[in-house]
């Protein structure tokens, strides 16, 4: 079916419930509200129905449809890799306040964060790139800007300290090491 038609074979449950929102709407079963998803597909609809104005909308709704579903099976497997990055993380210099991840993702706060791990107050990772360490502290809760632990404090050892104290930016894992001794107890 549709898993044919965009080159994936895997199921994913969260792409099967949009399809199934979008069929009800589709069908009648119930009718989507302005902005959701059902809605948006239907907005590709021309007023001339048997047309080739309604053929090329319909190659856009279905282009529309094919990036939305690839964009929910890619964050749906970032997602899966993120939580394998953290299952291999461990203690940075020990400290089990600080979590050093062996490479950097950005979905790491939905696997650590103040609910699931609430005595972690800061990941860390080496930014191989820009030849520099990066620490982030932990949120609350995921997704929310609260803090799980005090601001990090400026320090003129540091390469860049955010002004909300939520991240910064050592040049080596030794300074890094030295900056985080005196800001997560």
């Amino acid at each position: 079916m549709i898993w044919d038609y965009i080159g994936q074979g895997e199921f994913y449950p969260r792409i099967s419930k949009l399809i199934h929102i979008v069929d009800m709407q589709d069908t009648g079963v119930q009718k989507a509200g302005d902005f959701e998803y059902p809605s948006l597909i239907k907005a590709f609809n021309s007023k001339k129905l048997l047309s080739e104005e309604q053929e090329l909308q319909f190659d856009k709704a279905v282009e529309f449809a094919v990036t939305v579903l690839s964009s929910m099976k890619d964050a749906k497997e970032e997602m899966d890799d993120a939580k394998e990055v953290v299952k291999n993380s461990y203690f940075f210099q020990g400290n089990p306040k600080v979590i050093e991840l062996e490479k950097f993702t950005p979905h790491w706060t939905s696997y650590i964060n103040g609910i699931s791990q609430p005595n972690v107050k800061a990941v860390v990772w080496q930014d191989e790139e820009e030849d520099n360490w990066k620490v982030k502290l932990t949120p609350k809760v995921p997704g929310r800007f609260e803090l799980n632990a005090k601001p990090l404090v400026q320090d003129a050892a540091m390469i860049f300290v955010h002004s909300s104290g939520h991240f910064a930016v050592a040049k080596d894992e030794a300074q890094m090491a030295k900056y985080l001794a005196s800001q997560i107890h």
